[in-house]
């Protein structure tokens, strides 16, 4: 299989917390494993993961005795005709449509998985800090405050907001 998959962990609110690009012949349940080791030690509260059709076999097996967390498999009906939603599913599928929005996401161009894992990333962390009120418009270009107590300012290199490229300005806030 040709091209690339992208695998996500999300919170309940669809951010992402990890995730992983590998190529399109890997299986899911491998690379569901890879992902999940990357958050090994880091969700110490986190008791219960909703996944797709794709994740099923020994990987439920696998999370229980790794990590003791229930791995619940969200299937549709199989009577069903149509669209469907499915009880939780549709909140990761909700984070990959607001990633779509994003020009340098919307199809494969980066060359390396890293770039496309960091991409996704930077897609996020604006994403983030709009909900935030943290990024704004000033002379027609983006800023950003940042937790140092500066502001960080730069113009767009194109109409997608994930080319920004931002320098430090020093401006005081507050």
């Amino acid at each position: 299989m040709k091209g690339r998959k992208r695998h996500l962990l999300v919170d309940s609110l669809g951010l992402v917390i990890s995730l992983v690009v590998l190529a399109g012949r890997i299986q899911d349940v491998n690379a569901a494993r890879i992902l999940l080791e990357q958050v090994r030690g880091r969700l110490p509260r986190s008791e219960h993961i909703w996944a797709d059709g794709g994740y099923t076999g020994t990987l439920i097996e696998w999370v229980a005795s790794q990590f003791k967390w229930v791995l619940e498999i969200v299937k549709a009906k199989d009577k069903s005709k149509g669209f469907q939603v499915l009880p939780r599913r549709w909140v990761v599928e909700r984070t990959f449509a607001w990633l779509g929005k994003y020009r340098r996401l919307s199809k494969d161009y980066e060359y390396l998985t890293q770039s496309s894992e960091a991409m996704i990333y930077l897609a996020m962390t604006y994403l983030m800090l709009r909900r935030l009120g943290l990024v704004l418009w000033i002379d027609n270009q983006y800023a950003a405050f940042m937790p140092s107590g500066g502001l960080a300012r730069g113009a767009l290199a194109s109409s997608d907001p994930v080319s920004i490229k931002l320098k430090d300005i020093g401006v005081e806030v507050g």
